[in-house]
């Protein structure tokens, strides 16, 4: 072997080295960056671990967090989701999604992450507080407390799960249980905040007066940002005949927030009783504004909702003309909403508008660009007019935020007739695995498959005879 022959395989012996130790010094600088909360450090670092390897799920993972930390929540999600792809057995990817979709409130979601998660790892702990928490979120106390216990059960005495399921019963009025769970955790943890506030809460809604005043000045004093704890706090004072410092209470609450309707009204009645009446009626008259202000946002929301209700029920019976002029309405009362411009795009499409859908769903993107059914609904409309290619980047846009079987099916479809049979293949059996009952899917992967068959003897040679194009369309 000559020398030069020598030199270039030693070099292509090294060359993997080399890129595996420049992947790690850039994943582990991406790492250190990250923990030191330097975000645009960390993100360059795993931009170019990325690039150095494109398949590494870990690296989608930590750019998600970044992209949530800033929240650019159409780039997490799709983050999220490109890590799970990529490795479907990480617990942790399904956890950081399910976080995200819950700090969105898209409870639906979050739970189906968690769900996905518990396939992996039935008994991932965090899943069920998680669980746990989305269920108080949304005030469904009976499985807030069955996701709890089963938290509890996987983790005995952690100290999150005592005072949660300790709030949830005290919430159904299982007084007992609740306080020897707040206790238990507080005997952990004293200087938790949030179990001696609601371990107040909890003595205050029973008369235990001395009880609840002790907690709630350590929730307030543990928590000193916190309104709610300095209003607590004042009102079992006031209730004590301890106005200097009930006065005192209210007044922090006020300072830390100042549209707080009942600490208004708290002060106003403690100043009058202490014959201050000209500060009295001037806080009287704040919370009589805000409490005006509440009632009439109160009306506006239970307008939208009835809207949002009514025009659903429009659109499921067909009746998109007597829907549109009520989603005008809608959005006068609130210009920003997101869901009355995809509805009208709704409108638009059953009217095969699909100009007018597409500038209605635009500017329901333009608000939440993380929304799948918005990008679905643009994909339907533009694969209408024909244009294939910006359909498909559509529904792309679709499955990188969603598992949605419809999407799936729409790109499989497109790509049949765009002659790209192996792509249309992964889709449909990937549609047809979330709708195992829908005959399109199945259909079109039949039609795939046969394409995809087809294409592999035309291209060893002709067959033994002619046969029919199953790709073609029908």
């Amino acid at each position: 072997m000559t020398v030069a022959a020598s030199s270039l395989l030693l070099f292509l012996l090294a060359a993997p080295d080399q890129a595996a130790a420049e992947f790690r010094s850039a994943y582990e600088r991406g790492l250190a960056a990250l923990a030191g909360q330097r975000f645009k450090e960390a993100e360059a670092a795993f931009e170019e671990a990325r690039h150095l390897q494109p398949g590494h799920a870990l690296v989608y993972f930590n750019l998600a967090q970044i992209h949530a930390h800033r929240r650019q929540f159409e780039p997490a999600i799709v983050g999220f989701r490109q890590a799970i792809a990529i490795d479907p057995r990480q617990p942790q990817f399904y956890f950081g999604l399910a976080v995200l979709q819950t700090q969105l409130q898209r409870f639906h979601d979050a739970q189906q992450a968690v769900k996905q998660l518990l396939r992996v790892r039935p008994k991932y702990p965090e899943a069920y507080l998680l669980l746990g928490r989305i269920a108080q979120e949304q005030g469904d106390n009976a499985e807030a407390e069955r996701s709890l216990r089963r938290y509890l059960r996987l983790r005995p005495g952690a100290v999150e799960g005592l005072w949660r399921l300790g709030v949830t019963l005290s919430a159904q009025e299982k007084y007992e249980e609740a306080a020897s769970l707040l206790r238990t955790a507080l005997k952990q943890d004293p200087q938790l905040g949030e179990a001696h506030y609601n371990l107040g809460i909890l003595h205050s809604r029973r008369g235990e007066e001395q009880l609840a005043r002790r907690h709630l000045e350590e929730g307030a004093r543990l928590m000193p940002d916190n309104a709610q704890a300095h209003y607590q706090l004042g009102t079992v004072l006031a209730r004590a005949e301890k106005l200097a410092e009930a006065e005192a209470s209210f007044r922090r609450a006020l300072e830390l927030q100042p549209d707080y309707a009942e600490a208004h009204f708290a002060l106003a009645t403690l100043l009058r009783r202490t014959g201050r009446n000209e500060e009295a009626a001037r806080s009287m008259a704040q919370y009589e504004r805000l409490s005006a202000a509440a009632l009439a946002d109160r009306e506006r929301t239970r307008r939208l909702s009835s809207f949002h209700l009514e025009i659903k029920s429009l659109l499921e019976s067909d009746r998109g003309l007597e829907a549109e002029p009520k989603l005008h309405e809608l959005l006068a009362l609130d210009p920003e909403n997101d869901l009355a411009y995809y509805r009208l795009g709704q409108v638009a499409f059953l009217r095969q508008d699909w100009e007018g859908t597409l500038k209605d769903v635009s500017e329901a993107l333009a608000r939440k660009p993380f929304e799948p059914a918005y990008h679905l609904l643009a994909g339907m409309t533009q694969e209408r007019l024909g244009r294939d290619e910006e359909a498909a980047a559509a529904y792309e846009r679709v499955v990188a935020l969603a598992d949605y079987a419809d999407a799936y099916l729409a790109l499989g479809r497109i790509e049949l007739r765009l002659g790209k049979t192996e792509q249309a293949v992964l889709h449909l059996r990937r549609a047809v695995k979330l709708e195992p009952q829908n005959p399109e899917a199945r259909q079109r992967l039949r039609e795939a498959l046969a394409a995809t068959s087809t294409g592999s003897r035309a291209r060893k040679g002709p067959g033994p005879g002619p046969r029919d194009d199953p790709a073609a369309p029908r």
